[in-house]
């Protein structure tokens, strides 16, 4: 997604061609009037589903920046897991930021109602809306694993790489959330020796 062009504006001096999309017209608008200098000539800005965009074009890089979590389940996040895979260059990598860990839901909303409970709120009853939280969670919390899953059954990926998010205080980022970067195979040229001079 484009969003805010946070991403844009840090890594789209630096490459030949960035596409930027998203389902938003507003972000669309908005990123095409605050990055209409000379230097962001070479981005191009898609609305509509990442899906659209994939069908023309292949990529060395695909990021896919906090959007995760909003996916409706894990079923919905393979697929477009094997889209961006079978587009992405090989030698390229597709990028996976922030991340909710699965480990570390109630953890999450411990600390958010934290922020919020009376200290005269009972243990159980502060227990009891933890659960409650957890079981109404609406978006993605991910374990690791999947991913290291997913690529065993992906013959293109052959490199994952799960980075914990730096940080020099705790907060949201850095305590419940991780990246991944998923590395996409080289191609292995095989060569006929008979063809090759001495």
């Amino acid at each position: 997604g484009g969003g805010s062009g946070m991403l844009l504006s840090a890594l789209a001096p630096k490459v030949e061609r960035y596409d930027a999309t998203d389902t938003s017209n507003v972000a669309i608008t908005n990123l095409k009037k605050y990055f209409s200098k000379e230097a962001y000539q070479h981005v191009n800005y898609f609305n509509g589903e990442l899906s659209t965009l994939l069908l023309k074009k292949t990529y060395d890089t695909v990021i896919l920046n906090s959007v995760v979590q909003y996916f409706p389940d894990i079923l919905y996040l393979t697929k477009t897991l094997d889209q961006l895979v079978d587009r992405v260059e090989p030698g390229g990598q597709v990028f996976l930021g922030d991340i909710y860990h699965y480990d570390y839901i109630e953890d999450f909303h411990v600390s958010v109602q934290l922020q919020h409970q009376s200290p005269e709120m009972k243990l159980s009853e502060f227990q009891a809306l933890i659960s409650r939280l957890v079981s109404k969670e609406g978006e993605l919390f991910i374990h690791p694993q999947l991913f290291m899953d997913y690529a065993k059954r992906h013959k293109r990926i052959n490199q994952v790489n799960i980075q914990l998010k730096p940080g020099l205080s705790h907060n949201e980022l850095n305590g419940f959330r991780y990246d991944v970067v998923l590395g996409v195979e080289k191609l292995c040229v095989e060569v006929n020796q008979s063809t090759v001079k001495q």
